[in-house]
């Protein structure tokens, strides 16, 4: 057996030609040497490759520029004046794609033993130092990470989005799917969301682990096939259904796997329309059971209700613990009961009230803008048919306004807060 001296790509005995490069083997094998070659893959041939490789390149360096300094200097069509500036052209060329290559060769790092490109790796104190620039919110973000299970060095493309009420907001995506985090004014991590309402980390509350969140492709993969089945049998005309390409959503959470695309098909006049579908499965063992189907805005089979979901704990934040440990502060967010709060149902919609103790306060706000109301205990229905109570006084808090405002709850009256407000209350004394 030969082997081509250029490739090291096996030969046989009678061919002339190499037939992976095309070398002519007969030029560059002895035909007294048919014992075994080192293949293209042992290192020795390939260091012994890149030693021709690299003469090659040096005789092309420093030979090739002598090569046109004496054509141009040799010239007879040329002036003595043209010749030196040719000359002198032609080398300043030569240093500048010099200072090019030099520049170009030094990032990024090159291992020469395994020809992969190294990357530097960052270190936890500088990850998003150039993007979130507030080093106690950075921190906090990257310990809300950590109890979420969350690897900062595999976030993209974190970036700064609008603002939302209560501060600096960002997005950015994990494992390819999307991410906002939401921040407070006092450099703290409100929430981590996942899609539109899913709080992987929630202030104030036990953390969920992100696995639980981030979606099989495999198992993706079956509950697609598996979900156009069960859409196609409730088609009229199952032969003509056509189903979206590209356009296939999934969400997760903890075993339960949703999947939504749309389908175009005759209906039963015969005309296409197209029908967006929505299932949801709960995988168990490998197992897809199905718990939810809605196809074309109508919802078949919801099961959803028997599937049971630990309620989430709550935490005591160091804000909470230092108002209890005060004896005196109350404080109170939008949507956390907490010591005062009462849910409160109205027109389908739940609410909540707070009834705290009778008195005057001053009001301080924990976020970046909010309205805090006084409003009577007593609803009725309005001419319009809906639920409401009388609003007594209205405190507002912008942006910039850092400072206390006082208000005064009698009997028969409670607090309500705008969405994802948060203030401290303190009672003022009557000495």
């Amino acid at each position: 057996m030969k082997y081509c001296e250029k490739c090291g790509y096996p030969i046989n005995d009678n061919a002339n030609f190499c037939p992976k490069c095309g070398t002519n083997v007969l030029t560059n094998i002895s035909s007294n040497n048919t014992s075994s070659a080192p293949s293209s893959l042992n290192p020795a041939h390939a260091h012994r490759n890149k030693k021709i490789t690299f003469g090659i390149v040096l005789l092309w360096i420093f030979f090739f520029p002598v090569m046109v300094i004496i054509t141009i200097a040799k010239s007879a069509t040329l002036t003595k004046p043209i010749k030196a500036v040719l000359i002198i052209a032609f080398v300043i060329l030569l240093i500048l794609a010099s200072v090019f290559s030099n520049e170009k060769g030094t990032s990024p790092t090159i291992d020469t033993t395994s020809n992969q490109t190294v990357d530097t790796p960052t270190t936890q104190n500088e990850i998003f130092s150039e993007i979130i620039t507030n080093e106690a919110l950075r921190q906090d973000f990257l310990n809300a990470c950590n109890q979420i299970g969350m690897d900062p060095e595999q976030i993209k493309d974190l970036e700064r989005v609008d603002d939302w009420i209560n501060g600096p907001r960002y997005s950015f995506t994990y494992s390819g799917m999307s991410f906002r985090l939401y921040c407070n004014t006092d450099s703290t991590v409100n929430t981590i969301k996942l899609g539109a309402d899913t709080d992987i980390y929630k202030q104030g509350y036990e953390p969920y682990n992100v696995a639980d969140y981030i979606v099989d492709s495999s198992i993706a993969s079956e509950l697609t096939t598996l979900s156009e089945s069960y859409v196609s049998s409730q088609l009229n005309y199952p032969s003509s259904a056509d189903f979206a390409w590209l356009d296939w959503s999934y969400g997760r959470d903890h075993n339960l796997y949703s999947v939504s695309s749309t389908v175009t098909a005759q209906n039963a006049f015969g005309v296409e329309e197209e029908l967006s579908f929505r299932l949801i499965y709960q995988v168990n063992d490998g197992t897809a059971k199905l718990f939810y189907f809605e196809l074309g805005g109508n919802v078949l089979l919801n099961n959803l209700n028997s599937v049971s979901k630990p309620e989430r704990k709550k935490i005591e934040t160091p804000q909470t613990e230092k108002a209890e440990a005060s004896g005196e502060s109350i404080v109170l967010t939008d949507g956390e009961l907490g010591k005062y709060g009462k849910e409160i149902d109205l027109d389908g919609e739940t609410y909540i009230d707070y009834h705290i103790p009778e008195g005057k306060y001053t009001v301080s706000n924990n976020g970046n803008w909010c309205k805090v109301f006084v409003a009577k205990d007593k609803y009725y229905k309005n001419s319009s048919g809906y639920m409401e109570n009388k609003i007594v006084s209205t405190l507002e808090f912008k942006s910039d306004d850092r400072g206390t405002k006082t208000l005064v709850v009698n009997e028969g009256e409670h607090i309500e807060l705008t969405t994802n407000a948060s203030i401290t209350l303190v009672p003022v004394s009557n000495e």
